[in-house]
């Protein structure tokens, strides 16, 4: 897993100095390859990609004034 082009992201309501490790899936696809530990804490970056200042119609990722909602899923 790789950010090619990051954008720092903070997360204004988490706690600083905080950080918690998540699970991630290794390979959706295939169960057996495991996962690991990603770590997350108030600040994160993302794909510039990810984000845009005034969004297309139907942009559904992360732009100024839409709420997102994060849910990490394990099989």
């Amino acid at each position: 897993m790789a950010v090619l082009h990051p954008l720092k992201v903070v997360i204004d309501n988490y706690p600083e100095g905080h950080t918690e490790e998540m699970e991630a899936i290794n390979n959706p696809e295939d169960p057996s390859a495991g996962t690991r530990k990603l770590p997350f804490s108030k600040v994160i970056y993302i794909e510039q990609d990810d984000f845009r200042e005034t969004p297309p119609p139907k942009y559904y990722r992360l732009y100024i004034g839409n709420e997102i909602a994060c849910v990490m899923l394990t099989l």
